[in-house]
């Protein structure tokens, strides 16, 4: 059986000649000039230009990680307290009341300031002075007793503290960010057409 001959298209010779003769840039990834760190967190608190427009196309996730990290500190200190004491009083209930406030309201705040709500920036910043407030708690039960112990020793009190400060912090950080790109964005939205999806 004879084969079939297939006919073969060729280039046109002028798409060809093009294609030789074309200068294909080549890009150098040293030749791309580096935002300095310094200007790249001031762009993130202030941010300018199309920066501001991204914002309309994202959340606020920084501030929803600091609101978990400082979550994760007072859960942590909140469980060193109470994997080790044996004295329950009346302190402790109202400990454990003011944890669980702050856990309910830390889960609401780290979804709402994602979507860069001023109201709840600023109840962070209550929320960092409620975990300030839960101090009072450690250095109670790090006060020797009638019978001279301590009941919650040193090392742990000691990590008490600094879990709560630190929890503190993350939360008045996560609350300035909330404030800073949320007033960013609703400045550049009042100077622009409202579209479908923005938040304000």
């Amino acid at each position: 059986m004879a084969e079939e001959k297939k006919d073969v298209v060729m280039p046109d010779a002028k798409l060809q000649a093009v294609s030789e003769n074309a200068d294909v840039a080549e890009v150098n990834l040293n030749d791309v000039k580096k935002v300095p760190f310094k200007q790249r967190l001031k762009n993130y608190f202030r941010p300018e230009g199309v920066q501001k427009e991204m914002l309309r196309y994202r959340t606020n996730k920084g501030a929803e990680y600091l609101v978990f990290l400082g979550l994760a500190c007072v859960v942590a200190g909140f469980s060193t307290i109470y994997g080790y004491i044996t004295i329950v009083d009346w302190m402790t209930g109202i400990d454990i009341l003011t944890a669980l406030i702050i856990l309910l309201f830390s889960f609401l705040a780290s979804q709402e300031v994602k979507d860069y709500s001023k109201t709840w920036s600023y109840l962070l910043f209550v929320l960092a002075g409620g975990i300030l407030l839960r101090l009072i708690y450690p250095i109670y039960l790090h006060a020797p007793i009638s019978t001279g112990a301590v009941p919650l020793e040193t090392v742990r009190f000691t990590a008490v503290i600094i879990l709560y400060i630190v929890g503190a912090v993350s939360y008045v950080l996560a609350g300035a960010l909330g404030l800073y790109r949320g007033a960013a964005l609703r400045s550049y939205l009042a100077t622009v057409e409202h579209q479908e999806g923005d938040k304000f």
